[in-house]
C-alpha cells in the first residue's frame, strides 16, 4: 500500500522505459492515484481524486479499462474525465469504471472522480485506502513488466473537525435593524457545527465607529473585555472561550452608547468574527465574518408657541340691517410662533401649519402661503438641540357685530409627521384673538 508521499507510477514508468516495452512489441500501461490538494480531509467535506493512466510503450492500446474501488463510506461519486481524453466512466456502488478507446504510444490521459468523505469515523483520524487497476482483466498484452505495474493505492485521512460561525441580530432580530441613539444592543452568537470542539476560542466583536462600549449582558463566550481597537477607531470586544463543543452555540449581548451628535436615519455597521487569526482548525473558515447594519433614530422634540398682537382697530360703515347699533369691525392681528427643538438631537427641517378662524378673517397675510380656507403653511428649517426659530405672520380681521370677535388660531409644528419626535402632544398649541 502507498502512501501520498511515496513513489508515484511515473517513477515506475522511468524505471521500466518505454524502450523496454518497445522491445515486446506489446503496450505498456501503468495507473497512478493521486488527492486533489494536500492535507487531510474532513468528514462530510467534498473531495477529489485524479487517477492518471498511462502507456509507457510506442505500441497503441485500445479499449483500456481501469477500475477505482472507492473506500467504504464515500459517497456522492461522480466522475469527470479529461477534456479531449475519449475517456467514458460509469459508477456502480463504490466501483467507478473507466474505459479509454485508445491508448496511443507514451501517452497519458486523466480523469477525476468526486466523492463526499464519509459522515463519522472512528476516533478523531481514521485511514481509508482506494485502489486502482488498470487492466483488470488482463484483456490486453504488454511488453516490459507487464501487468505487474497495473495496480495502484492511495490513502487517505479522514479528520473531525470544528466548523465555526457568527451571526448577528439587534433587538428587531432582523438583519436591518432600527435602534433609536444613543443606547445600542447587539447580540453575537458563535456556533460550532462540526464535530469535534474548538479549544481556545476567540470571538471578536466590532463596535460602529464614535460608539462607546457599556457592559455585556446574558454572556456565555468567556471572559469579554474591550482590549483593543480597530484600524479605523471602532472599538473591539474581545472574548474567550477556552472551549467551544461541537454542536454548542455561545452568546454575548454587547450595549454601547453614541457619542455625540448623529443625524437621524444615520447607518452604521456592527461586525463580528470568530477565530479571526483562524487558528482552530476547522471544517470552513470562510463563514467566520458577519455584519449587520443598523439605522439609527435620532430623537427629536418639536414644541410650538404663540402669542398675537392687534392693532388698527377701527370701526366701519354705516349700522348693519336693522341692527341700529351694529358695525363692522377691523383690525391688522399679527401672530408670532417660537418652535423649540428641545429633544436630545437636531431635527431636520419640516414645515409649520396654521388655521385661522375663517369667519372672521378678511385678508389672510401668512405666515408662508395660505389657501381659501385660511390654512397656512410655512417652512422651518432644522434645528440643533436646544434651537428655536420664531415665524411671524399675519391677517386682516373683519366682523360684523356689535359684540366682541373672538377666535382660535391653531398651530402645528410638523404636521405631517415627518421628524423622529416621539413627544407629538406639544407640537401643537392654539392661541385666541379677541377684538372688540
Amino acid at each position: 500500500m502507498r502512501t501520498l508521499g511515496s513513489i508515484r507510477g511515473a517513477a515506475v514508468w522511468l524505471a521500466f522505459g518505454p524502450a523496454m516495452a518497445a522491445a515486446q512489441g506489446n503496450p505498456d500501461l501503468l495507473v497512478n492515484l493521486t488527492k486533489a490538494g494536500l492535507g487531510d480531509v474532513p468528514t462530510r467535506n467534498n473531495v477529489a481524486f485524479v487517477a492518471t493512466i498511462s502507456n509507457a510503450s510506442s505500441v497503441q492500446a485500445a479499449n483500456v479499462l481501469t477500475r477505482v474501488t472507492m473506500p467504504t463510506g464515500f459517497t456522492n461519486l461522480a466522475t469527470t474525465p479529461a477534456p479531449g481524453s475519449g475517456i467514458t466512466c460509469t459508477v456502480a456502488g463504490s466501483v467507478v469504471s473507466c474505459t479509454a478507446p485508445t491508448m496511443p504510444g507514451n501517452s497519458e490521459k486523466t480523469f477525476r472522480i468526486s466523492s463526499t468523505a464519509p459522515a463519522t469515523i472512528a476516533g478523531q483520524s481514521q485511514s481509508f485506502s482506494l485502489a486502482g487497476v488498470i487492466d483488470p482483466n488482463n484483456a490486453i498484452p504488454e511488453g516490459g513488466p507487464g501487468n505487474s505495474n497495473n495496480s495502484d493505492n492511495l490513502t487517505v485521512n479522514v479528520v473531525t473537525r470544528a466548523d465555526l460561525t457568527v451571526s448577528l441580530t439587534g433587538p428587531p432580530g432582523s438583519v436591518l435593524t432600527t435602534q433609536v441613539a444613543p443606547d445600542l444592543v447587539y447580540l453575537v452568537s458563535a456556533r460550532n457545527a462540526g464535530d469535534r470542539a474548538a479549544s481556545n476560542l476567540l470571538v471578536r466583536a466590532t463596535l460602529p465607529k464614535d460608539v462607546a462600549f457599556v457592559r455585556v449582558q446574558d454572556n456565555t463566550l468567556g471572559t469579554c473585555l474591550q482590549n483593543s481597537t480597530a484600524s479605523n477607531g471602532a472599538l473591539n470586544i474581545n472574548c474567550t472561550l477556552s472551549s467551544l463543543a461541537a454542536g454548542a452555540t455561545g452568546r454575548v449581548r454587547i450595549l454601547g452608547r453614541v457619542l455625540g451628535s448623529v443625524p437621524d436615519k444615520v447607518q452604521v455597521t456592527f461586525a463580528a468574527n470568530v477565530d479571526p487569526s483562524n487558528s482552530v482548525p476547522e471544517r470552513n473558515d470562510t463563514d467566520n465574518t458577519a455584519f449587520m447594519v443598523t439605522t439609527l433614530r435620532a430623537r427629536a422634540d418639536l414644541v410650538a408657541s404663540g402669542r398675537v398682537t392687534t392693532s388698527n382697530i377701527r370701526r366701519l360703515g354705516p349700522p348693519l340691517g336693522a341692527c341700529s347699533f351694529c358695525r363692522a369691525t377691523s383690525a391688522d392681528v399679527r401672530l408670532s410662533v417660537v418652535v423649540t427643538n428641545t429633544g436630545p438631537y437636531a431635527s431636520p427641517a419640516t414645515t409649520l401649519a396654521t388655521q385661522w378662524p375663517s369667519a372672521q378673517i378678511n385678508e389672510s397675510q401668512g405666515p408662508g402661503s395660505c389657501n381659501t380656507s385660511h390654512r397656512c403653511s410655512v417652512a422651518v428649517p432644522a434645528l440643533a438641540s436646544g434651537a428655536s426659530t420664531t415665524i411671524l405672520g399675519g391677517a386682516r380681521w373683519r366682523h360684523d357685530s356689535h359684540d366682541p370677535a373672538s377666535g382660535g388660531i391653531i398651530i402645528t409644528a410638523d404636521p405631517n409627521q415627518t421628524v423622529f419626535d416621539p413627544i407629538i402632544g406639544n407640537n401643537a398649541t392654539q392661541v385666541t384673538v379677541t377684538v372688540q
